[in-house]
């Protein structure tokens, strides 16, 4: 399986590990599934783990997926994303900065801690 969704058991979140180079379609595959999740137990934030694959998606793509698809899944507008990525690992930055700029509250880091103390803070 290229991906797994879960209900965190580290907090009150929807987790997503990714364990094959993330494209364009397997994006849109775990973000309908995840979004799902979210909705079906009442979570908002997201915990995207990246740190065993690479963002490979082209630049068109992943321009769509952020104004597009990640648009057209009525994700809650107060929902967070953190997105854990390996040190040294810069291929899920232009995926962050375009959901950023398409108004969602989306956040990379190289510290699980950190990510999970932002998930943890109010909004």
């Amino acid at each position: 399986m290229e991906y797994r969704v879960a209900v965190s058991p580290d907090g009150p979140w929807i987790e997503i590990t990714i364990h094959a180079p993330v494209t364009a379609e397997v994006e849109r595959h775990f973000a309908t599934e995840a979004v799902a999740a979210a909705k079906a137990h009442d979570l908002t934030d997201f915990l995207v783990d990246a740190t065993r694959t690479a963002n490979i998606a082209e630049t068109f793509e992943q321009y769509q997926f952020a104004y597009r698809d990640v648009k057209g899944l009525d994700l809650d507008k107060n929902a967070r994303i953190a997105v854990l990525v390996s040190p040294g690992d810069a291929s899920h930055d232009f995926i962050e900065t375009l959901l950023r700029n398409a108004g969602f509250s989306c956040r990379s880091f190289r510290d699980r801690d950190a990510a999970y103390a932002w998930l943890r803070e109010e909004a």
